[in-house]
């Protein structure tokens, strides 16, 4: 499996979060996933391509 490490700030209580990420999922792909620390759901958006991910976002869930 191919992955790549993700690191952004929780859009809620702003800890740092690492994720490692699927790059087999597809070149867009979007989940939720929960805070490590306050353990609200986190939306995350991420393109990838043949090098890793390219580009991602995350908020909060609505």
């Amino acid at each position: 499996m191919l992955e790549d490490e993700l690191s952004f700030l929780c859009p809620y209580c702003s800890a740092k979060v690492s994720m490692n990420v699927d790059l087999t999922g597809g070149r867009h792909q979007s989940f939720d996933y929960d805070c490590d620390q306050c353990c609200r759901p986190i939306v995350i958006r991420l393109e990838t391509d043949d090098t890793g991910v390219t580009n991602f976002s995350v908020e909060q869930e609505s």
